[in-house]
Protein backbone atom coordinates (compact mmCIF):
# COMPACT_ATOMS: atom_id res chain seq x y z
CA UNK A 1 0.00 0.00 0.00
CA UNK A 2 2.89 2.39 0.75
CA UNK A 3 4.66 1.81 -2.64
CA UNK A 4 1.44 2.35 -4.29
CA UNK A 5 0.71 5.77 -2.28
CA UNK A 6 4.37 7.10 -2.79
CA UNK A 7 5.30 5.83 -6.52
CA UNK A 8 6.10 8.55 -8.88
CA UNK A 9 6.87 10.86 -6.21
CA UNK A 10 10.00 13.10 -6.23
CA UNK A 11 12.12 12.61 -3.78
CA UNK A 12 13.88 15.66 -2.86
CA UNK A 13 16.17 14.95 0.61
CA UNK A 14 18.17 11.48 -0.56
CA UNK A 15 18.20 12.03 -4.43
CA UNK A 16 22.02 10.44 -5.64
CA UNK A 17 22.92 9.60 -2.11
CA UNK A 18 25.27 6.54 -3.67
CA UNK A 19 23.99 3.86 -0.92
CA UNK A 20 26.73 1.16 -1.17
CA UNK A 21 25.77 -2.73 -0.83
CA UNK A 22 26.54 -2.53 3.26
CA UNK A 23 23.94 0.36 3.41
CA UNK A 24 26.65 3.41 3.89
CA UNK A 25 25.38 6.38 2.35
CA UNK A 26 26.78 10.32 1.66
CA UNK A 27 26.81 12.58 4.28
CA UNK A 28 23.12 14.57 4.44
CA UNK A 29 20.85 15.94 6.83
CA UNK A 30 18.01 14.06 8.42
CA UNK A 31 15.26 15.44 7.76
CA UNK A 32 13.17 16.48 11.25
CA UNK A 33 10.29 14.54 12.38
CA UNK A 34 6.85 16.30 11.42
CA UNK A 35 4.86 18.04 14.41
CA UNK A 36 1.07 15.98 14.89
CA UNK A 37 2.96 12.13 14.81
CA UNK A 38 0.45 9.65 16.77
CA UNK A 39 3.22 8.42 19.31
CA UNK A 40 3.58 5.08 21.62
CA UNK A 41 5.40 5.05 24.43
CA UNK A 42 5.94 8.52 24.35
CA UNK A 43 3.88 11.99 24.14
CA UNK A 44 3.89 13.58 20.83
CA UNK A 45 6.93 14.89 20.15
CA UNK A 46 8.93 16.72 17.28
CA UNK A 47 12.04 14.66 18.30
CA UNK A 48 13.66 17.45 19.66
CA UNK A 49 15.23 15.42 22.36
CA UNK A 50 17.18 12.69 20.02
CA UNK A 51 19.08 15.68 19.13
CA UNK A 52 23.04 15.37 19.87
CA UNK A 53 21.90 11.66 19.84
CA UNK A 54 23.09 8.42 17.45
CA UNK A 55 19.40 7.34 16.52
CA UNK A 56 18.22 4.25 14.68
CA UNK A 57 15.28 5.55 12.31
CA UNK A 58 13.15 2.16 11.86
CA UNK A 59 10.13 2.27 9.27
CA UNK A 60 8.20 -1.12 9.58
CA UNK A 61 4.60 -2.37 9.57
CA UNK A 62 3.49 -4.29 12.55
CA UNK A 63 2.34 -7.18 10.09
CA UNK A 64 5.16 -7.41 8.04
CA UNK A 65 7.39 -10.72 8.93
CA UNK A 66 10.63 -8.73 7.40
CA UNK A 67 9.67 -5.88 9.97
CA UNK A 68 9.20 -8.32 12.95
CA UNK A 69 12.36 -10.49 11.85
CA UNK A 70 14.50 -6.82 13.66
CA UNK A 71 12.63 -6.56 16.67
CA UNK A 72 15.49 -8.19 18.66
CA UNK A 73 18.20 -6.31 16.98
CA UNK A 74 16.48 -3.21 17.64
CA UNK A 75 15.88 -4.62 21.21
CA UNK A 76 19.43 -5.65 22.16
CA UNK A 77 20.60 -1.88 20.90
CA UNK A 78 18.41 -0.20 22.98
CA UNK A 79 19.64 -2.68 25.95
CA UNK A 80 23.32 -2.03 25.09
CA UNK A 81 23.42 1.55 23.95
CA UNK A 82 20.90 3.93 25.35
CA UNK A 83 23.07 5.09 28.32
CA UNK A 84 25.73 6.16 25.52
CA UNK A 85 23.87 8.31 23.89
CA UNK A 86 21.80 6.07 21.09
CA UNK A 87 18.14 5.86 21.11
CA UNK A 88 15.63 3.99 18.63
CA UNK A 89 13.09 5.50 17.01
CA UNK A 90 10.24 3.26 15.06
CA UNK A 91 8.15 4.28 12.05
CA UNK A 92 5.07 3.15 11.31
CA UNK A 93 4.34 2.82 7.15
CA UNK A 94 1.56 0.65 6.22
CA UNK A 95 1.91 -2.23 4.16
CA UNK A 96 -1.33 -3.11 4.49
CA UNK A 97 -4.30 -1.16 4.66
CA UNK A 98 -5.09 -1.50 8.32
CA UNK A 99 -1.85 -0.87 9.48
CA UNK A 100 -2.30 2.75 10.27
CA UNK A 101 -4.84 2.32 12.96
CA UNK A 102 -3.39 3.94 16.00
CA UNK A 103 -5.27 1.11 18.64
CA UNK A 104 -3.50 -1.42 16.42
CA UNK A 105 -0.22 0.04 16.62
CA UNK A 106 -0.21 -0.03 20.28
CA UNK A 107 -1.64 -3.43 20.68
CA UNK A 108 1.59 -4.90 18.21
CA UNK A 109 3.81 -2.78 20.06
CA UNK A 110 2.52 -4.25 23.48
CA UNK A 111 2.62 -8.03 22.03
CA UNK A 112 6.39 -7.19 20.77
CA UNK A 113 7.70 -5.71 24.12
CA UNK A 114 8.50 -2.84 22.32
CA UNK A 115 9.76 -0.20 24.88
CA UNK A 116 11.36 2.26 22.51
CA UNK A 117 9.25 5.27 20.77
CA UNK A 118 6.88 4.62 17.80
CA UNK A 119 5.38 6.92 15.67
CA UNK A 120 2.73 5.99 13.21
CA UNK A 121 3.16 7.83 9.93
CA UNK A 122 -0.57 8.15 8.98
CA UNK A 123 0.00 10.99 6.46
CA UNK A 124 3.29 9.42 5.43
CA UNK A 125 4.75 12.42 5.86
CA UNK A 126 8.25 10.83 6.87
CA UNK A 127 8.24 8.42 4.78
CA UNK A 128 7.88 10.79 1.99
CA UNK A 129 11.21 13.17 3.26
CA UNK A 130 12.93 9.90 3.75
CA UNK A 131 12.14 8.34 0.28
CA UNK A 132 10.58 5.52 1.59
CA UNK A 133 8.29 3.19 -0.33
CA UNK A 134 8.89 -0.19 1.18
CA UNK A 135 9.39 -1.48 4.56
CA UNK A 136 11.60 -2.32 6.44
CA UNK A 137 14.22 0.64 6.34
CA UNK A 138 16.44 0.99 9.04
CA UNK A 139 18.59 4.41 8.59
CA UNK A 140 21.32 5.54 10.72
CA UNK A 141 21.66 9.04 12.04
CA UNK A 142 24.93 10.43 13.85
CA UNK A 143 24.93 13.05 16.93
CA UNK A 144 25.41 15.79 14.50
CA UNK A 145 21.84 14.82 12.47
CA UNK A 146 23.72 13.21 9.46
CA UNK A 147 22.55 9.97 7.71
CA UNK A 148 25.46 7.98 8.08
CA UNK A 149 23.51 4.64 7.11
CA UNK A 150 20.41 3.36 5.03
CA UNK A 151 19.39 -0.47 5.13
CA UNK A 152 16.84 -2.21 3.00
CA UNK A 153 15.40 -4.92 2.41
CA UNK A 154 17.29 -8.23 4.87
CA UNK A 155 18.16 -7.89 7.60
CA UNK A 156 22.02 -6.85 8.17
CA UNK A 157 22.23 -6.44 11.84
CA UNK A 158 25.82 -7.16 12.57
CA UNK A 159 27.07 -4.31 9.84
CA UNK A 160 24.51 -1.71 11.09
CA UNK A 161 25.08 -2.36 14.67
CA UNK A 162 29.31 -1.71 13.81
CA UNK A 163 28.26 1.40 12.05
CA UNK A 164 26.35 2.37 15.25
CA UNK A 165 29.67 1.26 17.70
CA UNK A 166 31.47 3.30 14.97
CA UNK A 167 29.38 6.44 15.46
CA UNK A 168 29.39 6.48 19.28
CA UNK A 169 33.26 5.99 19.26
CA UNK A 170 33.41 8.93 17.17
CA UNK A 171 32.87 11.14 20.65
CA UNK A 172 33.59 8.34 23.06
CA UNK A 173 36.90 6.64 21.67
CA UNK A 174 37.63 4.48 25.19
CA UNK A 175 33.94 2.70 24.98
CA UNK A 176 34.30 -0.73 24.87
CA UNK A 177 31.82 -2.96 23.27
CA UNK A 178 30.12 -6.35 23.32
CA UNK A 179 30.51 -8.15 19.91
CA UNK A 180 27.54 -7.42 17.60
CA UNK A 181 24.25 -8.76 17.74
CA UNK A 182 24.09 -11.38 14.88
CA UNK A 183 27.79 -11.78 14.10
CA UNK A 184 27.70 -15.33 14.37
CA UNK A 185 25.01 -15.49 11.81
CA UNK A 186 26.47 -13.82 8.70
CA UNK A 187 28.24 -16.53 7.12
CA UNK A 188 24.97 -19.08 7.76
CA UNK A 189 23.61 -20.39 4.61
CA UNK A 190 20.05 -20.77 4.56
CA UNK A 191 17.81 -23.05 2.69
CA UNK A 192 15.48 -21.42 -0.32
CA UNK A 193 11.74 -21.29 0.71
CA UNK A 194 8.84 -19.50 -1.58
CA UNK A 195 8.58 -16.13 -1.62
CA UNK A 196 6.25 -14.21 0.26
CA UNK A 197 2.57 -14.50 -1.93
CA UNK A 198 0.10 -12.00 -1.60
CA UNK A 199 -3.10 -12.34 -2.63
CA UNK A 200 -5.89 -10.38 -4.00
CA UNK A 201 -6.79 -9.10 -8.17
CA UNK A 202 -2.94 -6.86 -8.40
CA UNK A 203 -1.10 -9.71 -7.16
CA UNK A 204 -3.11 -12.49 -9.11
CA UNK A 205 -3.73 -14.93 -6.46
CA UNK A 206 -5.59 -16.98 -5.59
CA UNK A 207 -4.91 -18.36 -9.26
CA UNK A 208 -7.78 -19.98 -9.83
CA UNK A 209 -10.03 -16.69 -9.46
CA UNK A 210 -10.54 -14.15 -12.28
CA UNK A 211 -9.01 -11.03 -11.94
CA UNK A 212 -12.49 -9.85 -13.25
CA UNK A 213 -14.24 -10.67 -10.64
CA UNK A 214 -13.09 -8.15 -8.20
CA UNK A 215 -15.65 -7.34 -5.49
CA UNK A 216 -18.21 -9.98 -6.38
CA UNK A 217 -18.68 -13.28 -4.99
CA UNK A 218 -17.42 -15.98 -6.96
CA UNK A 219 -17.47 -20.07 -6.36
CA UNK A 220 -14.04 -21.46 -6.71
CA UNK A 221 -13.23 -25.19 -7.23
CA UNK A 222 -9.83 -26.87 -6.34
CA UNK A 223 -7.79 -28.67 -9.38
CA UNK A 224 -6.37 -31.89 -8.88
CA UNK A 225 -2.98 -30.96 -10.18
CA UNK A 226 -1.38 -27.68 -7.93
CA UNK A 227 1.65 -26.16 -7.68
CA UNK A 228 4.32 -24.83 -5.29
CA UNK A 229 4.33 -20.83 -4.36
CA UNK A 230 0.33 -20.73 -5.57
CA UNK A 231 -2.40 -20.09 -3.49
CA UNK A 232 -6.04 -22.13 -4.34
CA UNK A 233 -9.63 -20.91 -3.18
CA UNK A 234 -12.47 -23.41 -2.61
CA UNK A 235 -15.95 -22.19 -1.63
CA UNK A 236 -17.47 -18.49 -1.92
CA UNK A 237 -15.04 -15.66 -2.04
CA UNK A 238 -14.93 -11.97 -2.99
CA UNK A 239 -11.78 -10.85 -4.65
CA UNK A 240 -11.03 -7.57 -3.71
CA UNK A 241 -7.43 -5.32 -4.55
CA UNK A 242 -5.01 -6.48 -2.01
CA UNK A 243 -6.66 -9.55 -0.12
CA UNK A 244 -9.40 -12.46 -0.41
CA UNK A 245 -12.70 -12.54 1.78
CA UNK A 246 -14.50 -15.55 2.44
CA UNK A 247 -18.29 -14.98 1.71
CA UNK A 248 -20.79 -17.36 3.21
CA UNK A 249 -21.38 -18.95 6.35
CA UNK A 250 -21.28 -22.61 6.08
CA UNK A 251 -21.40 -25.90 8.85
CA UNK A 252 -19.32 -27.97 6.44
CA UNK A 253 -15.58 -27.61 6.13
CA UNK A 254 -15.32 -27.65 2.55
CA UNK A 255 -14.12 -24.21 2.09
CA UNK A 256 -11.23 -23.08 1.94
CA UNK A 257 -7.55 -21.84 0.96
CA UNK A 258 -4.42 -24.21 0.49
CA UNK A 259 -1.19 -23.59 -0.52
CA UNK A 260 1.97 -25.91 -1.37
CA UNK A 261 5.21 -24.31 0.07
CA UNK A 262 9.09 -24.93 0.50
CA UNK A 263 9.88 -24.04 4.32
CA UNK A 264 9.62 -24.68 8.09
CA UNK A 265 7.24 -22.23 9.12
CA UNK A 266 4.50 -20.29 7.87
CA UNK A 267 2.77 -16.79 8.55
CA UNK A 268 -0.33 -15.45 7.66
CA UNK A 269 -1.40 -12.08 7.43
CA UNK A 270 -5.55 -12.42 8.15
CA UNK A 271 -8.69 -9.94 9.38
CA UNK A 272 -11.57 -10.73 11.12
CA UNK A 273 -14.60 -8.32 8.91
CA UNK A 274 -17.65 -7.32 10.40
CA UNK A 275 -16.61 -6.99 14.12
CA UNK A 276 -16.72 -10.32 14.87
CA UNK A 277 -13.81 -12.65 15.83
CA UNK A 278 -12.97 -15.55 13.03
CA UNK A 279 -12.16 -19.16 13.93
CA UNK A 280 -9.78 -20.72 11.16
CA UNK A 281 -8.76 -24.33 11.36
CA UNK A 282 -5.70 -25.71 9.96
CA UNK A 283 -4.36 -28.71 8.20
CA UNK A 284 -0.56 -29.05 7.26
CA UNK A 285 -0.23 -31.97 4.66
CA UNK A 286 -3.56 -33.24 5.52
CA UNK A 287 -3.78 -33.57 9.03
CA UNK A 288 -4.26 -31.38 11.94
CA UNK A 289 -0.78 -29.73 13.06
CA UNK A 290 1.19 -31.58 15.96
CA UNK A 291 1.91 -29.48 19.10
CA UNK A 292 5.81 -30.09 18.08
CA UNK A 293 5.14 -27.94 14.41
CA UNK A 294 2.14 -25.75 15.80
CA UNK A 295 3.06 -21.72 15.96
CA UNK A 296 2.52 -19.88 18.39
CA UNK A 297 -0.61 -18.33 17.15
CA UNK A 298 -2.01 -22.03 17.14
CA UNK A 299 -4.69 -23.50 20.01
CA UNK A 300 -5.94 -26.29 19.81
CA UNK A 301 -10.22 -27.48 20.11
CA UNK A 302 -11.56 -30.26 22.41
CA UNK A 303 -11.61 -32.61 19.31
CA UNK A 304 -7.79 -31.94 19.03
CA UNK A 305 -8.14 -29.49 15.96
CA UNK A 306 -5.60 -27.01 15.40
CA UNK A 307 -6.94 -23.67 15.09
CA UNK A 308 -6.64 -19.79 15.13
CA UNK A 309 -8.44 -17.21 16.56
CA UNK A 310 -8.68 -14.15 14.14
CA UNK A 311 -9.54 -11.81 16.85
CA UNK A 312 -7.67 -8.55 14.78
CA UNK A 313 -6.18 -7.52 12.13
CA UNK A 314 -2.23 -8.80 12.14
CA UNK A 315 0.34 -11.45 11.48
CA UNK A 316 -0.60 -15.23 12.74
CA UNK A 317 2.42 -17.48 13.54
CA UNK A 318 0.75 -20.91 12.04
CA UNK A 319 3.73 -23.28 11.67
CA UNK A 320 7.06 -23.09 13.15
CA UNK A 321 9.76 -25.62 13.57
CA UNK A 322 8.85 -28.19 11.14
CA UNK A 323 11.05 -30.31 8.68
CA UNK A 324 12.42 -28.50 5.79
CA UNK A 325 10.72 -29.88 3.22
CA UNK A 326 7.74 -29.15 0.37
CA UNK A 327 4.53 -28.74 2.17
CA UNK A 328 0.85 -27.76 1.88
CA UNK A 329 -1.27 -26.09 4.50
CA UNK A 330 -4.81 -25.48 4.61
CA UNK A 331 -6.80 -22.71 5.85
CA UNK A 332 -10.37 -24.11 6.68
CA UNK A 333 -13.19 -20.98 7.26
CA UNK A 334 -16.89 -21.86 8.14
CA UNK A 335 -17.84 -18.48 8.69
CA UNK A 336 -18.15 -15.41 6.23
CA UNK A 337 -16.42 -12.13 6.49
CA UNK A 338 -12.54 -13.93 7.03
CA UNK A 339 -9.81 -11.70 4.84
CA UNK A 340 -6.38 -13.10 3.63
CA UNK A 341 -4.02 -10.90 2.60
CA UNK A 342 -0.62 -12.79 2.48
CA UNK A 343 1.66 -15.72 3.15
CA UNK A 344 5.15 -15.42 4.32
CA UNK A 345 8.07 -18.69 4.78
CA UNK A 346 10.62 -19.12 7.30
CA UNK A 347 13.96 -20.98 6.24
CA UNK A 348 16.40 -22.81 8.35
CA UNK A 349 20.23 -23.27 8.24
CA UNK A 350 22.18 -25.69 6.39
CA UNK A 351 23.40 -28.12 9.14
CA UNK A 352 27.47 -26.49 9.58
CA UNK A 353 26.75 -23.04 8.50
CA UNK A 354 25.49 -21.81 11.72
CA UNK A 355 23.21 -21.66 14.39
CA UNK A 356 20.44 -24.24 14.38
CA UNK A 357 17.62 -22.43 13.67
CA UNK A 358 16.77 -18.81 12.39
CA UNK A 359 14.11 -17.35 10.34
CA UNK A 360 15.02 -15.40 7.13
CA UNK A 361 13.26 -13.94 4.39
CA UNK A 362 14.00 -16.15 1.07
Amino acid sequence: MLAKLLMGMVGIILAGCGKSEQGEISHRHAPPLPEGLTWVNRAPTDGSEFRGKVTALFFFDTSSARSIQWFPCLKAWQARYAAHSFAVIGIVSAEYDFSLDPMLVSGAVRRHQLTFPVATDGEYAVSRAYQVQTVPRLFIVDSQGVLRYDGTGDRNCASAERIIQQLLREHHPTLQFPPVFGAEKEEAVFYPVTAPLFLGRVHGQPVNCDPSDTNTIVSLTLPSEREEGKVYAVGRWSLFSSSLRHAEDSEEMDDCLTVKYRGVGVDVVMRPEGGYWKEVFVQLNGRWLTREVAGTDIVFDEKGRSVVEVKSPRLYNLITGQPYGVHELRLISQGKGLSVYSFSFRSTEIPGTGPVWESRKP
